[in-house]
């Protein structure tokens, strides 16, 4: 079979590749994507993050490391913030600040400048990672050396973040008290003694619990 083709086709084959014109709703779907970039990239500044510390290509593109890690972070304290959790949004901030002082110290110590010793989303990626741990872990050297962190002064920024983290689990540990600033007192079964709770649960009948070793 032979296809041949008009001299109007001739003639646009021959000035090169054919552009179909982009669908409107494409168009409409970067625009909202281009949209939500801009706000993002307001609400960090407005956080008194340096965008300049920022990758060209994350700014541009509107994602990224950097730009995920500093999303995750004032997303995290926000969030403590909304749920009226100012106790921890206050560990939170006081947190940051001792990377800060540390990252200072480093600055000085070895005359670099502070972004040099830890750019600004390795900091809050730092600190949401120390926030996340259960309470009485500690944040280790190698942790920090995988999340990134090349500084000589990673033995104090350990140190540091430890401090934190017993501080905080100290004062965790005072909210659990009751109203007398007593503990709850654990629950202790006896093995093979059947528990008879005094009232039903008010979704079933009564409930028999048999404690076996």
């Amino acid at each position: 079979m032979v296809h041949d083709l008009t001299p109007k086709g001739k003639g646009v084959l021959s000035e090169g590749a054919i552009v179909l014109p982009v669908p409107t709703s494409i168009r409409e779907q970067e625009k909202i994507e281009e949209a939500k970039k801009k706000q993002a990239l307001a609400e960090l500044k407005d956080k008194g993050v340096d965008l300049g510390q920022v990758p060209q290509e994350e700014l541009e593109s509107g994602e990224g490391e950097a730009l995920t890690a500093l999303k995750r972070w004032y997303s995290y304290v926000d969030s403590m913030e909304a749920r009226g959790r100012t106790d921890v949004v206050n560990q939170l901030d006081d947190l940051k600040s001792r990377i800060e002082a540390w990252r200072l110290d480093m600055a000085e110590r070895y005359r670099m400048a502070p972004a040099s010793v830890m750019e600004e989303h390795l900091l809050v990626k730092i600190a949401y990672m120390t926030a996340s741990l259960r309470a009485g872990s500690h944040c280790s050297k190698e942790a920090l050396e995988g999340a990134g962190v090349r500084s000589n002064g990673i033995d104090e920024l350990t140190k540091v973040l430890g401090e934190w983290s017993d501080e905080n689990a100290k004062e965790s540990a005072g909210t659990a008290s009751n109203g007398s600033g007593a503990q709850d007192a654990p629950m202790n079964l006896t093995p093979g003694r059947v528990f008879q709770p005094t009232n039903s649960w008010r979704y079933a009948g009564k409930t028999r619990v048999l404690c076996a070793m």
